[in-house]
């Protein structure tokens, strides 16, 4: 096989880690104490890049942070949502109709009090709904990483029209997994590989790491029933890439993380903080064994190019 000049494309080190965890949710009272606990130990791991922008209220995530690094931490980034206001989950992400669970005030924080983590570089995600000026980074956060001064959260084609070729790289965030590769094949071919990027959603809506149905919530309430036909279609892709799996070795979660990161334009991979019973999964990840070339090879035979065209219609998903 030829080799793999383009893993040159890379510059300075990223100050994201290879995994950066998603404080995705709400977080309830009871939980507030286990999630600082839990961002400690990631940090212990080796994270320093922790990312907020699915959170229910950004605010209530960035100051348990500043909780978890009371003193800083001039490793750590924080990715927020630029222009993200306070929402504390609306009754409509509440599953199967049901009143949703009181997420956690910023008012019943105790200090600090600051709405966002102190000593911690952040950056600031945009997207086509909520376009604004990124600002830079702020002097003395950087040292000598490569900070972005913000992300473009990219989720069609039509997104990457909004990002004109330049010298310099510029930061995207977006999909990529074994099953839907073509948003990043197809800012290759616009920006030649003058980009980096954020990979979210590596197990494809939860098809590849086995949590597409798992926990109450996970079908939308009001979302359509799916036919047994329609489930086939959508988890074929995951048959397929099931030799990726290794009996004790290598489970597909793992190896999803080890597909994303291959990619040189992707300088890490987000993924939800793990619950506790997946922790060793997802954070020791690289204890199992990387993708052989053989894999990579039959990989690129059975990928089938993704439609990265405009968005789809909600459909309560």
């Amino acid at each position: 096989m030829a080799p793999e000049p383009e893993r040159a494309r890379r510059s300075a080190p990223s100050a994201l880690s290879r995994l950066t965890l998603s404080l995705a949710g709400t977080v309830r009272p009871a939980e507030a104490a286990l999630l600082v606990a839990q961002v400690r130990r990631a940090r212990a791991a080796g994270v320093t890049s922790f990312d907020l922008v699915e959170a229910a209220d950004p605010l209530v995530a960035r100051t348990l942070l500043a909780q978890a690094f009371p003193e800083g931490d001039d490793a750590v980034v924080v990715i927020a949502p630029l222009g993200a206001r306070h929402d504390p989950a609306p009754a409509a992400r509440a599953p199967s109709g049901r009143a949703p669970a009181p997420g956690l005030s910023i008012t019943e924080l105790p200090t600090p009090t600051r709405p966002g983590p102190r000593g911690l570089a952040t950056v600031y995600e945009s997207t086509a709904e909520r376009p604004g000026v990124l600002p830079p980074p702020s002097p003395g956060e950087t040292g000598a990483r490569a900070v972005p001064a913000g992300l473009l959260r990219c989720r069609s084609v039509d997104d990457l029209d909004r990002v004109a070729p330049s010298p310099a790289e510029v930061w995207l965030s977006g999909s990529y997994s074994l099953i839907e590769p073509g948003l990043v094949e197809a800012a290759d071919r616009r920006l030649r590989g003058r980009f980096r990027w954020l990979a979210r959603d590596p197990f494809a809506g939860g098809r590849l790491d086995g949590s597409r149905f798992l926990g109450a919530g996970s079908v939308p309430a009001g979302a359509p029933v799916r036919t047994v036909r329609e489930l086939a279609s959508e988890f074929a892709p995951v048959a397929r890439f099931g030799f990726l799996a290794l009996p004790r070795r290598r489970t597909l979660a793992q190896a999803a993380l080890w597909y994303a990161l291959d990619r040189p334009e992707v300088v890490s991979v987000c993924v939800p903080l793990p619950s506790p019973e997946r922790w060793e999964e997802l954070l020791g990840f690289a204890r199992s064994p990387p993708l052989t070339e053989a894999e990579r090879e039959r990989i690129r035979e059975l990928s089938v190019p993704a439609s990265v065209g405009r968005p789809p219609a909600a459909d309560g998903g």
